[in-house]
């Protein structure tokens, strides 16, 4: 039959088995991991290794060598025109070409003459080319192999960056401090190109109409017919309220995350607690973030999808209120329960970007509609990181941020309860 975008959310009736899905789409979820684990997320999580060799070694201002923020600049501006570019030529394609160009923008920094221009210039086309190795790319192919268990696929695909990290960035931070910071980048190209792409060429694909991948992915000869592309159309989407209810809710989540994310650490410190224990959080902090991918994941697959979302980011609203009002004497294991709630909801941010835009679209617009979301989710994170700052200059504590974060937390969960029953009266409407 032919599928409308209800009837491509996960769980219907007429989709197989999880255990089926994991049995045939394993390798297609393990390559999305690797791929987007060394893809632009790679860069944004090891930016920081690069700022003082690069300061000392050029004599330049930390600004100066800083691209972290035009990464996520032009990545969060190209990202509609990349998922409409994914959209038509295949999310295949689309990693295969950001994986190569990244590779490209890595060797360029390790093996050319520097200068600010220069500098520059490879941080905005890093942007442009990781918005072809993110969440748009590596969704779409998991999304065509999962129905029933597409929240936990979403949830280890989008995990790779972390699991990437944990190796790539000791090994690439020895390199830097024994030959320097060229031969980090060197070292990024190396990961990107001989880690990355060769796992991308050989497992990565999306489904084709008889369940086929083609190649080793599936262990079955490629079908010549590409699975049918079903769901709502971009016009369709921007006419439906759920997608800005989706837009803004996603949105002012985003804004207390970037803002945690990027002063967890000065924030601890503000509050008292000693280095040691500042670091230990946020290694807690970071696991958190995966917790929240995986485990939230499994959850969207099981319960009621809006009310998952809503529970979690209100409880990460919750953290933020008790982050609000401690202080150095407040229990250790409370503060840690209070960050993983936070870690947990900005974990699954990126989950629920993927599969709410899959539930309620469907494939045929898919990356396009993820790319449009996760443009105002990363200028969330963008506008929460300066926002802290801003406040802490103000007013010389992050009481005031962590208040403001908490409201924009609670305010997201309702407006996800809100897109939950507009999303029933549709159905209801529908049936």
């Amino acid at each position: 039959m032919t599928m409308t975008a209800e009837t491509v959310a996960p769980g219907v009736s007429d989709a197989p088995g999880a255990l089926a899905e994991w049995r045939r789409g394993w390798p297609v979820v393990l390559a999305a991991g690797i791929g987007y684990g060394t893809g632009g997320a790679m860069i944004l999580l090891m930016a920081g290794l690069f700022i003082k060799p690069m300061r000392d070694a050029l004599g330049w201002s930390t600004s100066a060598v800083a691209i972290a923020p035009i990464v996520s600049l032009v990545w969060a501006l190209c990202y509609p025109f990349s998922g409409w570019a994914i959209d038509r030529i295949g999310s295949r394609r689309a990693g295969i070409a950001g994986a190569l160009g990244l590779a490209v923008c890595f060797a360029a920094l390790g093996l050319l003459p520097i200068s600010q221009t220069m500098l520059f210039t490879m941080a905005a086309l890093l942007g442009v080319f990781a918005s072809l190795t993110a969440v748009p790319t590596y969704t779409r192919a998991v999304a065509s192999w999962f129905r029933r268990g597409v929240g936990l696929a979403f949830g280890i695909t989008l995990s790779g960056s972390a699991l990437v990290t944990i190796f790539a960035t000791p090994f690439t931070g020895t390199m830097i401090a024994q030959h320097g910071w060229r031969a980090g980048f060197l070292t990024m190209a190396g990961i990107t190109l001989l880690i990355g792409l060769p796992v991308i060429l050989l497992f990565y694909r999306e489904r084709t109409q008889d369940g086929a991948a083609g190649a080793t992915a599936a262990g079955v000869t490629a079908a010549p017919v590409a699975a049918p592309i079903s769901g709502a159309t971009i016009g369709e989407a921007l006419r439906d309220a759920r997608f800005w209810l989706y837009f803004f809710a996603f949105a002012i989540a985003c804004v207390p995350l970037g803002g945690f994310v990027g002063h967890l650490q000065p924030m601890l410190a503000d509050k008292g607690f000693p280095l040691a224990t500042a670091l230990s959080l946020g290694v807690m902090y970071a696991l958190s973030i995966s917790f929240g991918k995986v485990v939230v994941g499994i959850l969207l697959d099981r319960l009621w999808s809006f009310g998952v979302a809503a529970g979690v980011t209100m409880l990460a609203g919750l953290g933020a209120v008790g982050l609000a009002s401690a202080g150095a004497g407040t229990p250790l294991p409370l503060i840690a329960a209070m960050l993983f709630v936070i870690g947990t909801g900005q974990g699954a941010e990126g989950d629920f970007v993927a599969y709410f835009a899959l539930r309620s679209f469907g494939m045929r617009a898919f990356a396009t509609i993820v790319g449009l979301l996760g443009m105002m989710s990363t200028v969330g994170l963008a506008i929460g990181a300066f926002l802290f700052s801003q406040i802490f200059d103000r007013t010389g504590s992050y009481v005031l941020a962590c208040g403001i974060g908490a409201g924009c937390l609670l305010l997201s969960g309702v407006m996800l309860v809100a897109t939950g029953v507009a999303d029933r009266r549709r159905g209801a409407v529908r049936g």
